[in-house]
């Protein structure tokens, strides 16, 4: 498969490097804004994670918010018992 750059061999250097910075603003651009929305994404699914786990009144938590944290705890002392 062969590419067609005789374009760039017509244009002048001016409008080549114009081009570039354009294309390269934009591609920075794009960039910018998935960082940004991942983010953004984030910080949303953390919310909703903390209000899944605890009562929004009180901020304590519920039963899931108990089961996950015990878990948690369970899984970094394996020699913690529960009931004797």
């Amino acid at each position: 498969m062969k590419y067609n750059f005789s374009f760039l061999l017509s244009s002048s250097n001016g409008e080549l490097i114009t081009m570039l910075y354009v294309y390269s603003a934009a591609i920075v651009s794009l960039l910018v804004a998935i960082v940004f929305l991942g983010i953004f994404l984030s910080r949303r699914r953390d919310r909703y994670k903390q209000l899944a786990l605890t009562d929004s009144l009180t901020g304590i938590y519920n039963r899931a918010g108990l089961e996950d944290e015990f878990g948690k705890y369970m899984a970094s002392h394996p020699d913690a018992k529960c009931v004797e």
